[in-house]
């Protein structure tokens, strides 16, 4: 690896592997296949290289299971390659290790959100904002927890509290957005979404939630613009310029879809690295 070569250290690794393991090769070994995941030019090629990653992290923290570190990149390993219920039980298990990180906790209870346990989530969220009230991570898992139990009020409610804990965050602006939208304001929340600094707006989070509010006010066709500037942009990536398609097949357009599905053929699948 710091020949710069992943793959020369991937065929190292490996061999040393097939003479017991350990946990500092089994590290190596994650971190080249999440360089081979970055690097991968197919979807399908980088989800393989993303599970081997945490295959190879979930070995390493069993072979030394007091190490806070492995655990939890055991944890976050597993959910990147969107396994959520077990990287759900791996959260828990780097916890019992490391029972003071925020980070965890969070991370814990958004994929319990995403595994539709509310309930567990909240507690988990509760427990965060205890150990960090300044925090708006908490907060704002909070609020998704409302929006999922339906009580957009409280959501809103809570994005808002998150959102004065931490106003530059783009992830707590989405929490807000996606609150007005639960609440019927659609409009308040593409004005809040499009406030934001050009290039936070281009981020695929933002572009994500500007798109779902202009489908709440039935404008399609704006929603695959927004999905255009995207792909248009320097941070222009093969899922901006699908998603451009989707939303023009939406808005009844066939040959913007199909110019776009074309155009996506082109783009890479990861954003190009920002110029120096």
């Amino acid at each position: 690896m710091s020949s710069g070569n992943p793959g020369s250290a991937r065929t190292i690794v490996l061999r040393l592997l097939e003479r017991g393991e350990s946990p500092v090769a089994l590290d190596i070994l994650a971190r080249c296949e999440l360089l081979r995941a970055e690097d991968a030019a197919q979807d399908d090629a980088a989800a393989s290289a993303l599970a081997a990653a945490a295959d190879a992290y979930r070995r390493a923290s069993a072979a030394a299971p007091g190490d806070a570190a492995l655990a939890s990149r055991a944890a976050m390993a597993t959910d990147q390659a969107g396994q959520t219920s077990e990287c759900i039980a791996l959260y828990r298990r780097a916890l019992e290790v490391d029972a003071a990180s925020v980070q965890l906790r969070v991370f814990l209870g958004f994929a319990l959100v995403r595994d539709g346990r509310i309930a567990d989530a909240e507690r988990t969220f509760t427990q965060a904002a205890a150990l960090a009230p300044d925090s708006p991570w908490p907060v704002a898992g909070l609020s998704a927890c409302a929006i999922r139990a339906s009580d957009p009020q409280r959501a809103l409610a809570l994005a808002q509290r998150a959102r004065t804990l931490g106003p530059g965050d783009l992830s707590v602006r989405v929490a807000e957005s996606q609150a007005l939208r639960a609440l019927g304001r659609s409009a308040d929340a593409l004005s809040l979404m499009l406030a934001l600094e050009p290039s936070s707006r281009l981020a695929p989070e933002a572009v994500t939630e500007i798109a779902l509010c202009h489908e709440s006010l039935g404008q399609p066709a704006d929603a695959a613009r927004a999905w255009e500037e995207l792909a248009q942009s320097r941070q222009g990536t093969r899922h901006a310029a699908q998603e451009a398609a989707r939303w023009w097949d939406i808005a009844g357009d066939a040959e913007q879809a199909r110019s776009w599905r074309h155009a996506a053929a082109s783009l890479p699948r990861k954003p190009r690295p920002a110029r120096p």
